[in-house]
């Protein structure tokens, strides 16, 4: 079973592999002397590489919520924990 932070960490991989992508692609087309076709394929890449970026982008917002709620619930289990423990025990 993967944890959220295992989750968190291949999408943020994914991000910086779209993102050297996009800048690579971004420099093709600013400097290198392309055809009209090379130019059209690299476009369709880049718009393609924008849509997957943006969708990993919102699954890293969802992952990291998810996240902080669980840390937010551990929180909470540890306070109650703790007063239970100065209930009885102190």
């Amino acid at each position: 079973m993967t944890g959220v932070v295992e989750k968190i960490e291949g999408v943020e991989a994914c991000i910086q592999r779209c993102e050297k992508r996009l800048d690579d692609i971004e420099r093709s087309l600013r400097l290198a002397e392309l055809s009209d076709q090379e130019r059209g394929d690299l476009e369709s890449e880049e718009k393609i590489l924008q849509k997957e970026l943006d969708c990993h982008k919102k699954d890293l917002r969802s992952l990291r919520k998810e996240n902080f709620k669980s840390m937010f619930i551990s929180v909470c289990i540890l306070l109650v924990g703790y007063g239970i423990y100065q209930m009885f025990w102190s």
